[in-house]
């Protein structure tokens, strides 16, 4: 019995093996390690530029964000969107 198996599902297992798997991996994760550190860069560029705001241009980001909220808040209430403007008898169809 071998540890490894020659044939899975009808397919030869050593058509599947890389040898440089190892090193494929090793480059993969310096390049995601390398993009994680662009990202952290340019989120503190981002943040510091919110820290440049004025307090007019501080007010003016929060009432925005006000008005998205209830927005929001006024858009996911429940009922009042399923129902006829106006009442059949008001608008002259009849049953």
């Amino acid at each position: 019995f071998d540890a490894i198996p020659q044939i899975l599902d009808g397919k030869n297992i050593a058509d599947y093996v890389d040898p440089d798997i190892d090193d494929r991996l090793r480059l993969l994760e310096e390049e995601e390690d390398q993009l994680a550190a662009e990202y952290d860069a340019a989120n503190m560029q981002r943040m510091d530029d919110d820290d440049s705001l004025d307090e007019m241009e501080k007010a003016q980001v929060s009432e925005i964000r006000d008005r998205v909220k209830i927005a929001r808040a006024h858009k996911e209430r429940p009922g009042g969107r399923n129902r006829p403007a106006l009442p059949r008898e008001i608008r002259g169809r009849v049953k």
